[in-house]
């Protein structure tokens, strides 16, 4: 089933539902945007690079307030064409499969940890999304940088105290 969603500036996206739950992924054209990583990873320096989140829930996107990492894996910013994503390296190859890209390379690996308190642009909304540390992050599924919503579910409502982040349900 296709989701139609318009935010708050009408602008609207479309997620399919069926394919989300399918395949446990979210479209890779939902990232989150970052830069100025040069002082912690020093390959990046000056180079625009997005997180790849992943979600079963696409229809809490619009809540999205962080992105998940776990502090003790190994990341990866991978090319592919003119883009540079992060996720996490012990998924690079099944990620990029599932997104039919075969063409990539890694260009730095380090730590989700130095990532932390990062801001990135929300996927499709104009505000930021804090990068943050959570030990539920895993590698059994997705890309290890994990869609967070405070208004919706108890561990992202729980990792939203822990940083301080509002509680926002916008869905109705």
């Amino acid at each position: 089933s296709i989701m139609n969603y318009e935010t708050a500036g009408g602008s609207s996206f479309v997620v399919d539902v069926e394919t989300a739950r399918d395949t446990g992924m979210v479209d890779p054209t939902y990232v989150n945007k970052l830069r100025g990583l040069g002082d912690v990873v020093p390959e990046l320096a000056g180079l625009d690079v997005a997180t790849i989140i992943w979600t079963t829930t696409p229809w809490t996107l619009p809540a999205n307030l962080a992105v998940a990492l776990h502090p003790d894996l190994t990341y990866a910013a991978v090319k592919s064409g003119d883009e540079i994503w992060i996720l996490a390296e012990e998924l690079v190859e099944k990620a990029f499969a599932e997104f039919g890209i075969e063409d990539y390379q890694t260009i730095a690996t380090f730590s989700g940890a130095v990532l932390e308190g990062r801001k990135c642009c929300h996927p499709f909304l104009d505000r930021e999304s804090l990068l943050v540390l959570a030990d539920y992050v895993t590698l059994e599924t997705g890309t290890g940088c994990v869609h967070t919503a405070p208004g919706h579910g108890r561990e992202d409502y729980l990792t939203g105290l822990r940083y301080d982040l509002d509680i926002l349900s916008p869905v109705d």
